[in-house]
């Protein structure tokens, strides 16, 4: 078990240190927080360990049992990260590449194997007769190497907003009704998810994972500062 089944809320993933004295597992609070405790196998008070606002998985000891190799869902994407017990941060491993998971060690001759996954979802697009029919075939409508979902056409048919992960960070996009020249209009350096336009279009409300508690934003549908609507410890989606 890599990580908490979905939905969970509670302690799990065990794994003994390999000198014995330690078990690492993780800790989920909300469902956008789950954290790495380590505690004494003889028992006594979980020490957590800080992650930077990530949702960590697949922790796995260090042979010399020192250090922690783990996976963490940074900005909507998977990645491994490195980290030494007595460290003020995890370090990023970028060698291993972006959708990293699932890392094992040999106890013996310094290797790593782990699993790579690549998620390639791109909006498509059908014709609609008057009567709400289908005419003609569906097409691939926005697309690139990375995550596009979520889209919601402005209210006046004029402009499509979406959710991408084509920059590095899962950020929310605007094009034209075509799908064409889309430009970024969030910049949070945090999951934003869900889109939909205000009646008037003038603003678009979405929900933003901020690794604390998911929370409900607003923005100007022509760019500008997003305002949090909701900072409290609850999860507020969309």
């Amino acid at each position: 078990l890599t990580s908490l089944p979905p939905g969970s809320i509670g302690d799990g993933a065990p794994r003994f240190s390999p000198d014995g004295r330690m078990v690492i597992f993780l800790r989920c609070a909300s469902s956008s927080v789950q954290d790495l405790y380590v505690v004494p196998r003889t028992g006594g008070e979980a020490r957590r360990l800080p992650s930077a606002r990530r949702i960590a998985y697949s922790p796995v000891w260090t042979p010399d049992s020192r250090e922690l190799i783990f996976a963490a869902s940074f900005n909507g994407v998977l990645r491994l990260f490195r980290f030494p017990l007595n460290a003020a941060a995890p370090e990023l491993m970028a060698i291993a590449g972006e959708g990293a998971d699932m890392p094992t060690l040999a106890r013996r001759g310094g290797r790593m194997v782990y699993t790579r996954t690549f998620r390639d979802a791109n909006i498509w697009r059908v014709e609609l007769g008057p009567d709400g029919t289908v005419s003609g075939q569906p097409q691939s409508f926005i697309a690139s190497t990375r995550f596009d979902g979520y889209p919601d056409y402005s209210p006046d048919g004029q402009s499509i907003v979406f959710q991408s992960n084509r920059s590095g960070d899962t950020e929310l996009w605007v094009s034209g009704r075509d799908g064409r020249n889309a430009a970024q209009l969030t910049r949070l350096n945090v999951v934003a998810n869900n889109p939909h336009w205000s009646p008037d279009g003038q603003w678009i409300a979405f929900g933003a994972d901020t690794g604390e508690s998911p929370d409900i934003f607003v923005i100007p549908a022509k760019g500008g500062a997003a305002r949090n609507l909701t900072s409290n410890s609850a999860d507020d989606v969309l």
